[in-house]
């Protein structure tokens, strides 16, 4: 299945967004676009994983139901 995994950072890469933020007081060294972008994926990796679980979730209390 690492293929899957693959696949949904490819997709979250696709979506990520790497444009530096106008932080008017920001001082730092991280506001920088390959850092803006790795950050984007890793989040949106999250977010695919969070929807699957609650699908996951739902599905397997559905089935119990129509089980019985």
């Amino acid at each position: 299945m690492p293929w899957v995994t693959v696949i949904l950072v490819l997709i979250a890469s696709l979506l990520a967004d790497n444009t530096v933020l106008d932080l008017p007081h920001y001082k730092g060294k991280d506001n920088v676009p390959r850092t803006l972008f790795w950050t984007g994926t890793g989040l949106i990796v999250a977010y695919f994983l969070v929807a699957i679980a609650i699908i996951a979730i739902v599905y397997s209390e559905i089935s119990k139901i129509f089980k019985k």
